[in-house]
């Protein structure tokens, strides 16, 4: 059952919000080129590795505490995506794109803290109960 929801989470993509946002940029639009935009697209890497160092450490985390850290890991996680979703937005600004709404990133988050509560209630109950 781990491994399935290790499974589930790897479908999830292992590029971060902003690495995304990067790919539907415009190289040739002049905003492309600017300073602003080349370090954004640089410091999209550093949420491709916090996304995946997570997709790992939070199952993990979850089932070896019994499901005591669910809640944490689930909080710890919608700051990391919400972080990602407004760098992202940051970029596809800066680079000419179109910066997304509050609105929208709070729409995106409160989906990714949904998939993560399922995904994490379904790894505690791996752990069998020592309470009789």
């Amino acid at each position: 059952l781990l491994l399935g929801v290790l499974s589930l989470t790897m479908l999830s993509g292992c590029a971060s919000h902003s690495s995304n946002a990067a790919l539907f940029l415009d190289p040739d639009k002049a905003q492309y080129q600017t300073a602003d935009c080349q370090r954004a697209l640089h410091d999209a890497r550093v949420h491709d590795d916090i996304k995946l160092s997570r997709m790992f450490i939070t199952p993990v985390a979850v089932f070896l505490s019994g499901g005591v850290l669910a809640l944490p890991a689930i909080a710890t996680n919608a700051g990391l995506d919400t972080a990602d979703h407004l760098s992202a937005s940051y970029i596809s600004q800066a680079c000419g794109g179109q910066a997304k709404s509050a609105e929208e990133i709070g729409t995106e988050v409160a989906k990714g803290v949904a998939i993560g509560v399922v995904l994490s209630g379904v790894t505690a109950g791996v752990v069998p109960s020592t309470s009789n």
